[in-house]
């Protein structure tokens, strides 16, 4: 019997799920914690269900109970994260679940519109494996204790105070998302450690997450640290859960957050705005890919090539892990002035880079700071020297992902003015100009490696930089060297993790190489591309007290996935003629030479 159930409650949340993604596309409707649409879907949820099951009972949080058999009982929640789903954030979720003898029996969590518009589903029923996206998830092995490089999944909440939630879940770290369902579905199909909540639940907001658990051996404890129970109507009222393995679970419930926590002042977490969204699944995915390659080869792969010639780095202490470096927290402090202004505003840009120096990063790199303080004014830029030098297209990410719904020749001329900041050669300002191209035309178009790989080529012979070895006859500059790698690598396998590895044992050049090619395979292939460790790493890493090296939150990766959305729409809304005065004056010297 539980098959068929399965069926229809995986058909209902689908059914449902499209309602309120169309709804969540066009612009959601209703205010603080009420949407009219949840009463409406779960109508349709209660008729679909009862009308096959009429003997069971059913809960559901807008529309109340009705009496069943005693035995059974559905337990439901149209859209778990109603408040968030109306301040536009992908994550809140449908979730459907079945008790029996007060039992959940069967979860089906459906989170429509994440990471895409394409959803994410997880079900499952009792002697059945866990279903995600119609495929077969292999169990993931529980954790017996937390460690420096687990997962937590919390509400957004914890944003209001990252030292408190921190200190709370150590030595693990924390990612946040809108539905406690959808948490709860996450750590059971492995995607998390743990998850907890200490905000007033029902059972409607846990039970099909807590079946799911079930599912792998996992389990839900209380406030008090006691395993979730339900009436025999299915009700049940909390003010704490916590989710994972027994001990786990039980570790993180003896915690709380102690004392006064203050509202952390002008956080600069990017959020997404109520009906505005990339509506293509491809096109988000392919631009993730392409800034979480970006942040992630820099931050993880820096450690075992370095991206500048000399590497300085005299204090044994080391960064976090997934840290963000010194290029990829130039590359995000670009996206961040890319979303702010809609556009490039090469003032804010240059004084933005310049208060990068000023925040005492890990590392100050000598063409950066020579170019950003302008001591090459005295002594004018070695060009051998420069040519050495990788920084700007190891930072220019953001500007693929700005320019994929851009016009090419504004994006290329975009890139060549961002490099101009941080190195004088038209060689490396050009490479520079091709990649962000290319990166925009994948992210684009979706195009297979070989389009791909045509289109590079072009753009390089445009330039008249694959022609011959140099322009001034001297071997090729090292940023050009990293993009004919990332192009190599392309060409000959799909793997991220062994295009990385062999990118760096090709070349050790500059150590430019993984990150250029990283950030072009996320670019090519998506988010997925991207090993979910790395990510998980990244998207969690808050160097704050207790670091070795602790940074401002700006730079923090933590809003990727929705600073990634927020630079596509920019690019798209972006009116290049109404850039500052400057910034068209740059622009308008780099066309004329």
């Amino acid at each position: 019997m539980l098959d068929s159930l399965l069926k229809l409650a995986v058909s209902t949340a689908r059914d449902v799920g499209r309602l309120l993604l169309n709804e969540f596309t066009s612009g959601p409707v209703g205010k603080g914690r009420v949407a009219p649409i949840d009463t409406a879907v779960e109508r349709l949820i209660c008729d679909t269900l009862l009308s096959e099951t009429p003997h069971f009972g059913f809960l559901g949080e807008e529309t109340g109970a009705v009496a069943g058999d005693g035995i059974h009982t559905w337990v439901v929640d149209p859209q778990d994260g109603t408040s968030y789903y109306l301040r536009g954030a992908r994550g809140p979720a449908v979730s459907i679940a079945l008790l029996r003898h007060r039992i959940p029996v069967l979860g089906v969590v459906f989170a429509y519109a994440a990471p895409d518009h394409n959803g994410d589903l997880i079900a499952w029923a009792e002697g059945r494996p866990i279903i995600r996206n119609n495929r077969v998830v292999r169990q993931p092995a529980l954790t017996p204790y937390l460690e420096n490089d687990h997962i937590v999944l919390t509400s957004p909440a914890a944003n209001i105070a990252p030292q408190a939630a921190a200190d709370v879940v150590s030595p693990a770290r924390y990612v946040v998302l809108p539905s406690i369902a959808y948490r709860l579905a996450l750590v059971a199909v492995g995607d998390a450690n743990a998850t907890l909540s200490v905000a007033p639940l029902n059972s409607w907001d846990i039970a099909a997450g807590h079946a799911l658990l079930r599912a792998v051996g996992a389990t839900l404890l209380d406030q008090n640290g006691e395993e979730v129970t339900y009436d025999v109507d299915g009700r049940r009222k909390l003010t704490a859960c916590f989710g994972g393995s027994e001990t786990t679970a039980a570790a993180l419930s003896t915690r709380r957050i102690q004392g006064r926590t203050l509202r952390e002042k002008s956080a600069p977490y990017v959020e997404l705005r109520p009906g505005i969204t990339i509506t293509d699944s491809g096109v988000l995915s392919r631009a993730q890919g392409c800034m979480m390659g970006h942040l992630c080869a820099d931050a993880i792969l820096t450690d075992k090539a370095t991206s500048e010639p000399h590497h300085v780095q005299d204090n044994p202490a080391q960064p976090l892990p997934g840290q963000l470096r010194v290029h990829s927290e130039l590359g995000l402090t670009l996206a961040r002035v890319l979303v702010d202004y809609e556009n490039y505003h090469l003032p804010r840009v240059r004084e933005m880079y310049k208060g990068w120096l000023r925040s005492s990063p890990i590392r100050r790199p000598e063409s950066i700071v020579g170019a950003l303080t302008k001591q090459h004014v005295v002594s004018p830029p070695n060009h051998h020297t420069q040519r050495r030098y990788s920084d700007p297209i190891l930072r220019c990410a953001p500007l693929g992902v700005f320019g994929a719904l851009l016009a090419s020749k504004h994006i290329q001329q975009l890139a060549q003015l961002d490099a101009s900041l941080t190195n004088t050669l038209s060689e490396v300002q050009d490479v520079s100009a091709a990649f962000v191209a290319t990166l925009a035309f994948v992210i684009r178009t979706g195009e297979q490696p070989g389009t791909v790989l045509e289109f590079a080529q072009d753009q390089l012979n445009d330039k008249r930089l694959g022609m011959q070895p140099s322009r001034g006859g001297h071997d090729q500059t090292a940023a050009y060297h990293a993009f004919n790698e990332a192009l190599h690598q392309l060409r000959n396998t799909s793997s991220l993790r062994d295009a990385s590895t062999q990118a760096h044992e090709n070349t050790k050049k500059t150590g430019a190489e993984p990150i250029v090619t990283a950030t072009l395979f996320g670019a090519t292939y998506g988010r997925d591309a991207i090993p979910k460790t790395w990510q998980r790493l990244v998207l969690s890493c808050r160097p704050q007290r207790g670091a070795a090296y602790p940074r401002p939150a700006r730079y923090w990766a933590v809003d990727t996935l929705a600073l990634t959305e927020r630079l596509l729409l920019a690019g798209k809304n972006a009116q290049l003629p109404m850039c500052d005065t400057e910034t068209k004056d740059a622009i308008n010297r780099i066309v004329e030479n």
